[in-house]
């Protein structure tokens, strides 16, 4: 059975909660059932892409269709109707024990994914000074558990990126900045090499130890939060010797204190044939991947 399944609703550019069965409710069922099990959450609030209701949406019932996707950042009225929504959220959740920390988007970016264009006026400053407002906001409402920014972890290192989008500041990310913010309590890390024409296994490793110095640095941790290779990957990056690899440099990081796969799939039979990035319970490398990771990193010191 599909349920169309939503939590704010616009009504003439005014935005709604929908507390019902196919709202918050389902919400509820989620974080009632990881403090009965012990699973702690990171529940992230708004999202730079389309699904799940992203920045566009905000943008297209405040201002107007097709109107500039990095307007989320700089609106007022935008700014304040998501700190409503982030209210209600937070106040609603900030007791349980299953919130392990709220993350203020899923990869910031000065663009979206196409139907609306930056304005051309977005930098790095702009998405940082959004990501300061809203993490010191989530604070003042929730001072006993950890905020995230939730991005990618493109760096604004301009002298140095030889081009490079993940370093140039031309994505809106500035990393170096990100998590030098007082009320951002540890730095956010996605990595998809085969999203990246010309990358290789070397490049992976610089940048993750890049952000392992810069973490370190400022004093907070960091988690790999996202990460993947295809699954039919044979050539540069074949899915077993890419994460170990990368496994080996987070356990020898002084920053790196987590990582989180896209995605671990405990199913019975076929894994699903829809997500490329899946390891599943029957792949000859899980174990490896997943079961002895698990236990070498719980080892790690903190």
């Amino acid at each position: 059975m599909n349920i169309n399944v939503y939590y704010q609703a616009w009504n003439e550019r005014i935005p709604s909660i929908n507390y019902g069965d196919n709202g918050l409710r389902l919400l509820d069922d989620t974080v009632r059932q990881a403090e009965e099990t012990g699973i702690k959450l990171i529940l992230t609030l708004s999202n730079n892409w389309e699904a799940y209701g992203g920045m566009d949406l905000w943008v297209n019932n405040v201002i107007g269709r097709g109107a500039p996707h990095d307007l989320f950042y700089t609106d007022a009225r935008i700014m304040q109707y998501f700190k409503d929504y982030v209210r209600i959220i937070v106040e609603r959740y900030r007791d349980s024990e299953a919130i392990f920390a709220w993350e203020l988007t899923n990869e910031a970016r000065c663009y979206g994914p196409g139907s609306n264009p930056s304005s051309g006026a977005c930098k790095p400053s702009t998405v940082t000074s959004w990501a300061r407002n809203m993490s010191d906001y989530i604070k003042s409402l929730d001072s006993n558990h950890m905020v995230s920014f939730g991005s990618e972890g493109f760096m604004n290192r301009p002298d140095t990126a030889n081009g490079e989008y993940q370093y140039d500041g031309s994505t809106g990310g500035d990393y170096d900045a990100e998590i030098r913010l007082p009320s951002i309590d540890f730095g956010t890390i996605h990595l998809y090499p085969g999203y990246s024409p010309g990358v290789d296994l070397a490049w992976t490793l610089e940048f993750l130890a890049k952000h392992d110095t810069s973490s370190f640095e400022a004093g907070k941790p960091a988690v790999l939060e996202e990460y993947g290779v295809s699954r039919f990957e044979n050539g540069t990056f074949p899915r077993a010797g890419t994460y170990s690899a990368w496994h080996e440099l987070i356990l020898a990081s002084r920053a790196f204190q987590g990582d989180m796969t896209w995605a671990t799939l405990v199913v019975r039979g076929e894994c699903p044939g829809g997500n490329e990035f899946a390891i599943c319970e029957d792949d000859p490398d899980f174990d490896q991947l997943v079961t002895d990771w698990t236990e070498r990193m719980n080892g790690k010191a903190l």
